[in-house]
């Protein structure tokens, strides 16, 4: 996969975007402000569910300016394969429960796929660790992990 800088919007594969998930809750509003909607599109999502899929694509394609019109591949089930192996994804975005977290990232990584992934990326360290070196041993793949709670009285407290 090439470097994702481009005049082209960067298409993403949401997995575990349903209509009131985090993903939809924190993600999307920041991706499809205007001020983002030209950079960003959504090409597709997942969630576990094929009726939570549908009605994810039903409302995210009336609310993401970029994504009217088009069409927004909705893939359901816990394996995240089809997904991964979109040719029109760029960037796969992974927002589900942390233990399922490393099973989609090794597809995607398989596939040459960018990443963001929630923390953490592994149950483990050493999952972690094994994630790590697996994108960099493709040498091509922009990876990075979000933590959205780093301003959180808990975690601060943690």
């Amino acid at each position: 996969m090439s470097n994702i800088a481009s005049s082209k919007p960067i298409r993403l594969g949401i997995v575990g975007l349903s209509t009131g998930g985090w993903a939809a809750n924190a993600h999307v509003p920041a991706l499809a402000h205007p001020s983002l909607s030209s950079t960003f599109t959504l090409t597709a999502l997942q969630t576990s569910s094929e009726t939570s899929a549908a009605a994810a694509k039903e409302t995210l394609s009336k609310s993401w300016p970029s994504v009217e019109g088009s069409e927004v591949k909705a893939y359901h089930g816990r394996d995240a394969t089809d997904i991964t192996n979109d040719p029109n994804v760029d960037v796969i975005v992974v927002s589900v429960k942390a233990p399922d977290h490393k099973a989609i990232l090794d597809k995607a990584v398989a596939a040459g796929k960018h990443i963001f992934s929630e923390y953490p990326p592994g149950k483990t360290l050493a999952e972690s660790e094994q994630i790590r070196a697996d994108v960099m041993r493709n040498g091509n793949i922009q990876f990075q992990v979000g933590l959205q709670a780093t301003h959180s009285v808990l975690l601060r407290k943690v």
